[in-house]
């Protein structure tokens, strides 16, 4: 029964690592996405900044 318990509690773990991963690699993509677009517009610096605290903030709610 403890062997049954402790499969069941690791494959939880590997699905919301997994998950977690997953997340991870779409915000990145994101980031990647937007200092590309900011780089080829040449906006800026403080623009550049106010742009990328705006994506982070809006992440940051929606990931919550």
């Amino acid at each position: 029964m403890g062997a049954i318990i402790n499969a069941n509690i690791f494959g939880e773990l590997a699905v919301l690592i997994t998950s977690l991963q997953t997340k991870d690699n779409e915000y990145q993509q994101k980031m990647t996405q937007v200092n590309t677009t900011i780089a080829n517009l040449r906006l800026p610096l403080d623009l550049t900044y106010r742009i990328r605290d705006f994506v982070i903030a809006n992440q940051d709610g929606l990931d919550s």
